[in-house]
């Protein structure tokens, strides 16, 4: 998570966003990515189960709640969309191109072309908390590469805790796996404190 510092020093009014622009807001547990567009709209990769069950734009585009993105997680349905800076924000500070001194290795394309390979992946696309997630969606528009330096770190604390390789997990399951493992630790519940959420997330009824 950013620190005050980089709040205060990267923290700007929508109107000096430029196109192309890779911009984070701090959430609950992680910090969400996003491809400024222009014209005040940012394509964003959410996790969403909506778009399994209807075809009703009207409906897919309001925001997402929190059922919807815990079943597209569960589910591992997303979808590349795009919304208002006031939408994707929630309320939060927003950081730009923040990530640029933790990518020392590779530049940074140039921004139309960023926002253009943002926009041709607007849509439907599998989610995977691990390997195609927010980060790798922005990382991939903006340097090239599909990295995510928040999930790296996650799972080496998991490693850690659990003694053992997130990386060496069946690929089909890792996102299971990932929170059998968090459940393991007792972690699941004092995340997540609403009951709802936990029973979709553990399986049980949380009382």
């Amino acid at each position: 998570m950013a620190s005050e510092a980089d709040r205060n020093a990267n923290y700007c009014e929508t109107s000096s966003l430029k196109r192309g622009d890779l911009l984070e807001v701090p959430r609950t547990l992680f910090t969400h990515y996003g491809i400024y567009l222009g014209a005040g709209h940012v394509a964003h990769l959410m996790p969403d189960i909506l778009p399994v069950f209807t075809e009703d734009q009207k409906a897919i585009g309001d925001v997402v709640t929190n059922q919807r993105l815990i079943l597209g997680v569960i589910s591992r349905n997303a979808r590349i969309r795009v919304d208002t800076v006031e939408d994707f924000a929630y309320g939060a500070c927003i950081l730009v191109n923040h990530m640029d001194r933790l990518m020392c290795k590779k530049l940074a394309l140039p921004n139309e072309e960023v926002a253009r390979r943002a926009e041709k992946l607007v849509g439907s696309t599998e989610y995977s908390l691990l390997w195609n997630n927010c980060e790798h969606f922005v990382t991939h528009c903006r340097y090239g590469t599909a990295v995510s330096i928040q999930t790296d770190k996650a799972a080496v604390i998991l490693h850690r805790a659990n003694g053992r390789r997130i990386g060496w997990l069946d690929p089909t399951r890792r996102t299971e796996n990932l929170l059998q493992l968090l459940s393991q630790h007792g972690r699941i519940k004092s995340m997540f404190p609403c009951p709802m959420t936990q029973q979709l997330l553990l399986g049980e009824n949380c009382k």
